[in-house]
């Protein structure tokens, strides 16, 4: 028991180094400001899907992040021939998040709604839900190479592991929803704070704990079959051909005719684009429905430019900006971009290559997201000035992370961190001028602010727009030069 104990207080360390206790604070912290602006009852409702969806899964990343790096550094094999066994070792992980996301939890309803709270319930329902989730993002993880890879597998997996939150909004209500497992930590945490029958406490019990129990034994096997027998690189024909179209092209057309043939093999940066259009052209048809169905108990017109621009302004750029971000902490960790210190291609010069794939991409995706949501309207050179500073938010974020990084899971609990980017516009919504520029030392507030000028004119959309691109090129200059020192 002893050497348990110390063993999971060294994950909890691990994990302060890795800086998850810190990112688990700014989660906190956001959500805290965002629900400070409703009313008891609207926080009591919002609160269940935001826990089981959010601070629940809090290490899915987290875990699949580590056990990559612990599988490049050959961490996993030694655990063959270690006293520790495979089990004890999953479990040890799974816990040490677990305590992270319980207590991130507890700490956000202390603040929120302390009073008439189940919090037995709300405590064993975030339990089961982040053991759930990060067992199953393990099994799947394990069978992909490189974080990269699994990205897009782990969108589908989130996307059904929040499927409840439609029975829980009633957008489509069925006794079949009962039989996902992720239904099980909703209702206990939805007990926490309303009354719940006995029927289903005693369903989410059984079917979550049960979950979880075939859930670890499923990632026991897992871990033997794939992650113990390693993995291969990258292959030296592929490393030769690269460095022969340096010579006979360049190296700025060797990096696109390289790109070209990754993004064949591994399309990560199209599919999130995708993905963030398709967010955009759902929300043409979802918001106004949901303003419809909210519209005797909450009144949604008021927030529709605020929702649209959540999804067809900031979301392109986040998205692609932490792809981008990922695929640069891979190249640093494969130690490709040291070898740029013997090539004629300049580090600047690269940088601002790797830059412009996503800054093109977010420009293209705001200017079209705005118009295929088609709820508000503004004038066409507006929008595109809003698209042009906004794109800039992509190469930031994925500079942030390879320049302050240390690994991947360093970079997966900054990314956590950086919420603050896309929850920076939400505050400065529910804050006039002048409180709200203090909330500008984030740049995401300048775009966000010029779009919503742009469809309600005031006159000073022209000064938003040059002082939010004069903030995001300078914060590009110093995080570009941090880069080149880190190399």
């Amino acid at each position: 028991m002893r050497r348990a104990l110390t063993i999971l207080g060294r994950e909890l360390q691990l994990q302060q180094r890795y800086g998850v206790l810190y990112a688990a604070l700014v989660v906190v912290g956001l959500w805290a400001a965002v629900f400070a602006f409703l009313e008891e009852p609207t926080r009591r409702f919002l609160l269940p899907p935001v826990i089981v969806m959010d601070t629940a899964i809090f290490g899915f990343f987290l875990m699949t992040a580590m056990m990559f790096l612990e599988k490049s550094d050959r961490v996993l094999a030694a655990i063959v021939v270690s006293p520790l066994s495979t089990g004890r070792y999953l479990l040890n992980k799974v816990l040490s998040l677990t305590i992270v996301a319980v207590a991130l939890t507890a700490l956000l309803v202390a603040i929120l709604t302390p009073s008439a709270v189940n919090w037995a319930l709300l405590v064993v329902g975030v339990a089961i839900g982040s053991v759930m989730t990060m067992l199953a993002g393990f099994v799947l993880a394990a069978r992909f190479e490189s974080m990269n890879t699994y990205i897009i597998p782990s969108a589908l997996l989130l996307t059904v592991v929040q499927l409840p939150a439609l029975h829980y909004f009633e957008i489509a209500t069925s006794k079949l929803f009962y039989a996902l497992p992720t239904m099980a930590p909703l209702a206990l945490v939805r007990g926490a704070f309303a009354p719940l029958p006995a029927w289903e406490v005693a369903y989410a019990l059984a079917y979550g704990l049960l979950s979880c129990v075939l859930l670890h034994a499923w990632a026991r096997r897992t871990f033997d079959r794939f992650v113990v027998g390693g993995a291969a690189g990258w292959r030296p024909t592929q490393a030769r051909a690269a460095r022969s179209d340096g010579r006979r092209r360049g190296p700025i057309a060797a990096l696109v005719a390289a790109d070209l043939r990754n993004v064949r093999r591994d399309p990560l940066l199209v599919f999130m684009a995708s993905y963030a259009l398709i967010l955009a052209l759902l929300g043409r048809w979802l918001v106004p429905w949901l303003v419809e169905v909210l519209e005797p108990t909450f009144d949604l017109r008021p927030y529709v430019l605020l929702i649209v621009t959540f999804f067809a302004v900031q979301t392109g750029p986040l998205l692609l900006g932490a792809v981008s971000g990922l695929m640069l902490l891979d190249e640093r960790d494969e130690n490709s971009l040291t070898s740029l210190r013997v090539t004629p291609l300049p580090i600047g010069r690269y940088a601002l290559y790797r830059a412009s794939g996503p800054i093109l991409l977010s420009t293209a995706l705001c200017f079209a997201g705005v118009y295929f949501v088609g709820l508000v309207d503004a004038p066409p050179l507006r929008i595109a000035a809003v698209a042009v500073v906004n794109a800039l938010e992509a190469p930031i974020i994925s500079l942030a992370l390879v320049s302050l990084a240390g690994n991947k899971v360093e970079g997966m609990a900054l990314m956590k961190g950086m919420g603050i980017f896309m929850f920076a516009p939400v505050i400065g919504w529910f804050v006039d001028p002048p409180m709200r520029w203090l909330i500008g030392v984030i740049p995401t507030l300048w775009p966000a602010e010029a779009f919503w000028q742009a469809v309600e004119p005031r006159g000073s959309f022209w000064p938003v727009i040059a002082v939010g691109l004069v903030s995001h090129l300078l914060l590009l200059w110093l995080l570009l030069r941090r880069f080149r020192r880190r190399l």
